[in-house]
């Protein structure tokens, strides 16, 4: 018997064809299943036995180490480039969107372009014999520092929507965004992309229990097309919309066609103060409606055993063998 070995002898017709999809990722995966944070965890350089975070070697080692599903942050440069950061400005509060993606590279040696990251991952998607070679992009409302009147949303999702259909990846990736607004635009752009409404504990808490947590003022905005919700810009970092209560995002993540939404752990905790074992309940109730639940982060053993007793269907993590292992240990469906 010659396995895989053999593959080098058969001709190409003959070779097997994988297309992996996030359709097959929500068909097949095993619950819950492990996702790459940031690539291969959160990482700037500090550990050197790990590829620096948001790059292609970060994408790459989680693909080849198993992950179906590796979750990724999206920029904009001056000249309209789509690179890989976690926020739109630098350490020392440069906005990325005042930057050429040569002047970023200059600043920023290891950042790649989205196109690059999405070649990586569609070779995974069509060369591996598991599911593989999957993106979650993450477009966050852009920042009040970097686009004071609020008019940033429309050139991020061109931008990267426009990298998604050059590499011809629409199939290969799931857009989540805090921004309702912003899943809206890329509904209307491209339906067949998958959308991810994500939520934070900061989003249920009232605007003076937001100051207290953060000490960053808070500044009320009427934003166009905001699906009706409280939006507010948190000092110069974060403009988001609240929620009065679960009910009203839950309606949100409809009203968007939201096939996945994504909490953080502080969320989920929160959630679990106010009503004991109502965060399993309201999963249930939302997977029933057939939306996918993602967590983040677990970064131990205990960490994602909690949020898997949860519901979730994936889990970001820090620490992706450990992830993986434990995702190993869960029965397919």
């Amino acid at each position: 018997m010659c396995a895989f070995a053999c593959w080098g002898q058969l001709s190409f017709a003959q070779k097997p064809d994988f297309n992996w999809t996030v359709a097959d990722l929500i068909q097949q995966a095993p619950r819950p299943f492990a996702i790459g944070h940031k690539g291969y965890g959160i990482n700037l350089g500090e550990d050197a036995a790990r590829p620096i975070e948001n790059t292609t070697a970060a994408v790459r080692k989680a693909f080849r180490k198993g992950a179906y599903l590796v979750d990724i942050d999206v920029a904009v440069t001056a000249d309209g480039v789509a690179v890989l950061l976690a926020r739109d400005f630098l350490h020392d509060y440069t906005c990325v969107n005042s930057l050429t993606f040569t002047q970023l590279k200059q600043r920023l040696h290891h950042v790649p372009t989205l196109k690059q990251v999405l070649r990586v991952a569609k070779h995974y998607a069509t060369s591996s014999e598991d599911i593989s070679g999957l993106l979650n992009i993450q477009l966050n409302a852009p920042s009040p520092l970097c686009d004071p009147y609020d008019i940033g949303d429309r050139v991020l999702v061109h931008t990267a929507l426009e990298a998604i259909a050059k590499t011809g990846t629409s199939a290969q990736v799931i857009i989540e965004s805090n921004s309702p607004t912003i899943l809206a635009q890329v509904a209307t752009l491209n339906r067949t992309i998958a959308r991810n409404l994500s939520l934070t504990a900061a989003q249920l808490l009232a605007p003076q229990h937001l100051t207290d947590a953060t000490g960053l003022p808070y500044a009320a905005l009427a934003k166009q097309a905001g699906f009706g919700l409280q939006w507010a810009e948190i000092g110069l970092f974060f403009r988001q919309p609240s929620y009065a209560n679960l009910e009203q995002f839950s309606f949100t993540a409809y009203l968007t066609d939201a096939t996945f939404i994504t909490l953080d752990k502080p969320a989920t905790n929160h959630i679990e103060q106010l009503t004991p074992a109502g965060t399993q309940l309201w999963l249930a109730e939302l997977q029933k409606n057939g939306i996918q639940v993602i967590t983040y982060t677990a970064n131990t053993r205990t960490e994602w055993n909690r949020q898997a007793h949860l519901g979730a269907d994936g889990i970001q993590s820090n620490d992706l063998p450990m992830a993986i292992n434990q995702q190993k240990g869960v029965q397919h469906w």
